[in-house]
């Protein structure tokens, strides 16, 4: 069986601003609730959008007390400036959603995470993040391989625990453990890129 892709790695920018907590103290294990449903994305090149929708909403879901209005990952995925192109730069749609905004919201700050550490105080500070690696399978642990790249894949991390990042996919329920895994500390090195949305 195979899934849809979409996410396009973020060239190198010195730019960028680097959130980087690495001495603070964590405590062993985090969850961050009311994350959206595990979404299907089907064959579609939609996984960035995807994530980040789950994370809008997410922010939307705990400052509205009313049912929020869900944003669309397809909003999002026409935000991207070539609308030829299957798939979405990571940085690229960050910021259009900063700058341009999507479904009447808009982000102020964003931040690059570049060690697992920060990463976890990321996430209680500020929810859930998207992440970017290179998909060799379909299986539980897709970023790992050593056959063919078919292509980069987006999703989300919404907590830890002691074996490593509880990682959500955009593959529907039928994938890992009700479209939701493990994604190991000791993995951190296949991650190609890691955002936390500040405010």
């Amino acid at each position: 069986m195979s899934y849809g892709l979409g996410y396009i790695p973020s060239p190198a920018d010195d730019r960028d601003a680097i959130m980087n907590m690495q001495h603070e103290a964590v405590p062993d294990e985090y969850k961050i609730n009311n994350v959206d449903s595990v979404v299907d994305q089907g064959s579609s090149p939609i996984c960035a959008a995807v994530s980040l929708a789950e994370i809008l909403n997410w922010r939307k879901a705990i400052k509205d007390i009313k049912r929020p209005a869900k944003i669309s990952p397809y909003d999002i995925y026409d935000l991207r400036e070539d609308k030829d192109q299957d798939g979405m730069v990571l940085r690229d749609a960050i910021k259009s959603i900063k700058n341009v905004g999507v479904d009447g919201e808009k982000i102020n700050s964003y931040a690059r995470i570049i060690d697992p550490v920060s990463a976890k105080v990321a996430l209680m500070l500020n929810g859930p993040l998207v992440i970017g690696l290179y998909c060799y399978n379909y299986g539980n642990r897709f970023w790992q391989g050593q056959g063919q790249n078919l292509g980069g894949h987006a999703v989300i991390l919404t907590g830890w625990d002691k074996a490593g990042f509880v990682l959500q996919n955009s593959w529907g329920t039928e994938w890992g453990r009700s479209g939701i895994e493990t994604f190991p500390f000791e993995d951190w090195c296949y991650m190609l890129e890691c955002w936390t949305i500040i405010s």
